[in-house]
């Protein structure tokens, strides 16, 4: 914090919504001599050319982004913007692991644990059954779906978009492309596509909850 109460303020950006602002108007209370800039955009597609047309020439204005990890894990990173977290958290406190669930170092979305931080974890149903057809206890695991008996039985949109892509994206990054494929050619209907991107840290699906991750 110390950087930020020299210069008197503190750049954020966000995509658009009543929440954010909220946070950090709580932040500008608590740190009254930072003074909060915020800019807040529909997109993170409109605001990277202009963060990197201001780097390029030399400013540096830009302190921190509220945005969807995978966005940042391209060309941000792959263009040195981004800088190493936890050497900036000033308070020892917070970082121990007895505030957050799985521990402090759990909550980095990127693989080297430096970038991208969530705070927020949310585990949701992504699957459901008709249990006047299909007994529940015959299915265990995502992977019993790709059984024969299942075969034609699975209703299932387009896993590149909406709903359907945070579940298998967690299926791809925890039991690898070839079930996903698996998917394609024997369970899934005929518009049914693998996508080409995966989430590390999205959850398996379970129950419906959320759980909020900052101390």
């Amino acid at each position: 914090m110390d950087p930020a109460r020299q210069e008197g303020k503190l750049s954020i950006f966000t995509v658009v919504g009543a929440g954010f602002r909220k946070g950090l108007d709580a932040f500008q209370t608590a740190f009254p001599g930072i003074q909060v800039e915020h800019e807040s955009l529909s997109s993170l597609s409109l605001f990277l050319p202009k963060l990197f047309q201001e780097r390029d020439s030399g400013v540096f204005a830009r302190d921190v982004a509220i945005v969807a990890v995978a966005s940042m894990l391209g060309a941000p990173r792959d263009k040195g913007v981004l800088e190493s977290i936890p050497p900036m958290i000033s308070r020892p406190d917070v970082r121990e692991d007895k505030h957050w669930q799985g521990g402090f170092m759990h909550g980095f979305a990127d693989a080297g644990q430096k970038f991208c931080y969530i705070a927020l974890e949310a585990v949701n149903i992504r699957f459901w059954i008709n249990t006047d057809l299909i007994k529940e206890d015959s299915l265990k695991s995502v992977k019993d779906l790709l059984k024969p008996e299942f075969k034609g039985r699975v209703l299932l949109p387009d896993v590149r978009t909406g709903s359907t892509f945070v579940p298998f994206a967690a299926i791809r990054a925890n039991m690898g492309d070839e079930v996903v494929k698996q998917w394609r050619r024997t369970a899934a209907a005929p518009t049914c596509r693998p996508s080409s991107r995966a989430g590390r840290r999205s959850p398996a699906p379970s129950t419906s909850q959320a759980t909020e991750r900052s101390p």
